[in-house]
């Protein structure tokens, strides 16, 4: 038999784990990438690389603590949301299913003055990166009840024990 003057060795790759390389981390404003790269285990030949997308993170959402009636109005109270810029207070009424924004702020508490007596509201949060906003926050629900005056008793209260007749026993 005749053979060739010239034999060539095919072999194949040998693909090992993929690994991570020119990582550009996802932000609350931006999204993210990287490359994920396929080495030979026996010759180390680059032999695949994929840019990967990743999405921006969530803006985290802040928890509606308290609702408090103060003196003319209605305190709303919620834990700081990790990274936030400012936070946006909302109310509707029960009933209702459209939110109206009442409030932007830094603070972690709002007083809402715009309410009258007999009136029901709910309230949620939102914090604020950039341009970005999260999902609503938990809602609370309170009813005011105007305190503005003080309510009198308008019976007399006695100011010390009746008196005794002080003339002696005959």
């Amino acid at each position: 038999s005749t053979l060739f003057p010239y034999t060539t060795l095919f072999r194949s790759h040998t693909p090992g784990d993929p690994i991570i390389e020119e990582e550009v981390p996802p932000s609350y404003t931006e999204d993210g990438w990287y490359e994920e790269v396929v080495y030979c285990e026996v010759c180390g030949e680059e032999l695949s690389r994929e840019k990967v997308e990743v999405e921006m993170l969530p803006i985290p959402i802040p928890e509606l603590l308290d609702l408090r009636q103060v003196s003319g109005g209605i305190r709303v109270k919620w834990k700081e949301a990790e990274d936030a810029e400012q936070y946006r207070v909302y109310r509707r009424q029960p009933g209702t299913t459209e939110w109206t924004l009442i409030s932007e702020t830094t603070n972690l508490y709002v007083t809402d003055v715009n309410v009258q007596d007999g009136e029901t509201w709910l309230y949620c949060v939102t914090a604020v990166i950039g341009e970005r906003e999260s999902d609503y926050s938990n809602e609370e629900v309170i009813l005011y009840a105007d305190e503005s005056e003080p309510e009198t008793d308008p019976s007399p209260k006695p100011s010390q024990e009746p008196e005794t007749d002080p003339s002696p026993e005959p």
